[in-house]
């Protein structure tokens, strides 16, 4: 069989050179392939990209999400194919970057996984602090668990699956980012917490502690969806309002006591 056509196997950041190429003769049928990885939606990559696709192209697109949790080559590719059209295997990130010494896991919940990027920094600022004021490990690891739990509790309420937060993006995360060496956002924490100023530690930085402008955004959050993040707001209150850490831990230990799992 002589199928004459066109297989871009491509990941889904990469798409526009093929969507170019594509574009040059409208009249083309074009399948998009996506492969479905183990344990992943089906359905997850399809709807969030051929959307976008068909409007760019001004034209329908076939979505072939049957499976293949892995990449599809050689013969099982091209009997895939659109006989004389375009064909866009879309692979995930995964696809693009995994290797022997790299492993990659995937999660369809964007959410979660944008909200413990971002916030992870704002307890890694507090467990820097903890540090520079040499309040030890114990107190450290409190704070980092007491930290995934507030970020647990405001990423369910914006629709996050909690289990995310258990996992390499949540804890995994979290963990390094509050206690390696190289962690812009513990650094900053622990210069805090030997008694500079937020102006004071940032000078002559030319690194970004993410977490500074999230700890503001975090605290914000949590009032529009009536969670309550007192680790995030007391960071946010010693970089923006001059509170002291001292007086910042004080205020943490003399919360009401309760369970430790509430909302």
């Amino acid at each position: 069989m002589n199928i004459r056509c066109k297989v871009f196997a491509i990941a889904a950041v990469m798409l526009l050179p093929p969507l170019a190429a594509a574009q040059a003769y409208p009249d083309k049928p074009i399948r998009v392939i996506v492969p479905v990885p183990a344990g992943g939606t089906p359905d997850v990559v399809a709807r969030l990209v051929a959307p976008g696709l068909s409007s760019l192209l001004g034209q329908q697109l076939v979505i072939d999400n049957r499976g293949g949790a892995g990449a599809l080559i050689g013969t099982e590719l091209a009997a895939r194919a659109v006989p004389d059209g375009y064909t866009l295997f879309i692979g995930t990130p995964a696809h693009a970057i995994n290797s022997s010494f790299f492993r990659v896991y995937v999660n369809d919940d964007v959410i979660g996984v944008e909200l413990c990027a971002a916030a992870k920094n704002v307890i890694a600022l507090a467990a820097g602090m903890l540090e520079g004021l040499g309040l030890g490990q114990n107190t450290r690891a409190a704070l980092i668990t007491r930290g995934l739990a507030e970020i647990t509790r405001l990423g369910v309420a914006m629709g996050a699956d909690p289990l995310t937060f258990a996992g390499l993006t949540g804890m995994g995360d979290l963990i390094l980012t509050a206690t390696g060496a190289l962690s812009r956002n513990r650094t900053l924490g622990f210069e805090l917490g030997r008694g500079k100023s937020f102006a004071e530690a940032q000078r002559g930085k030319r690194t970004v502690a993410e977490g500074a402008n999230t700890a503001r955004s975090a605290v914000a959050l949590g009032e529009r969806h009536g969670v309550e993040l007192p680790i995030a707001r007391e960071v946010s209150a010693i970089l923006f309002e001059g509170k002291e850490p001292t007086q910042a831990v004080t205020d943490l230990m003399d919360r009401a006591l309760k369970a430790e799992v509430w909302r």
